[in-house]
């Protein structure tokens, strides 16, 4: 639900001009479900993303060879990780989402207030506008064949 509301916030230059979503937001999302999981306090799970912030990274250039599923796993250790160091106290800013310098500008150019200001969980991504399951296990783009 996290990644999937900052993915829909920001600005789509994000994903057109290289970034991999799946690598970038996805480290925000490990980092909240880590953060709840552990039971942390509203400061530390807002460091959490903070830390995660500063290690989002995935190209799509990397689409079609060993290290675009590299992504999904690098940002789910990200996330790991930010929410144990925000548990030991590592020092983070509180908003690196919005700010001027945050992950939505810089990463993205911009974002969609709308998109994600008192959205998390209204309604649910998985019930609207709904989840799809892969009928392969492999990229969409092979699908057909």
């Amino acid at each position: 639900e996290v990644e999937c509301k900052i993915a829909e916030a920001i600005n789509p230059r994000h994903y057109q001009t290289g970034f991999h979503a799946t690598a970038t937001c996805g480290t925000f999302a490990a980092a909240a479900a880590s953060a709840r999981l552990m039971g942390l306090d509203l400061d530390q799970t807002l460091r959490a993303l903070s830390i995660a912030g500063s290690q989002s990274a995935g190209l799509r250039e990397n689409f079609g060879t060993m290290t675009k599923p590299f992504h999904a796993g690098r940002s789910s250790e990200s996330g790991v990780a930010a929410a144990q160091f925000a548990e030991y106290g590592w020092s983070a800013t509180d908003k690196i989402l919005e700010a001027p310098r945050g992950f939505f500008r810089a990463a993205g150019g911009g974002y969609d207030e709308g998109a994600i200001l008192n959205q998390l969980g209204a309604p649910w991504t998985f019930a609207a506008p709904g989840i799809s399951i892969k009928p392969h296990p492999s990229g969409s783009l092979t699908h057909p064949g």
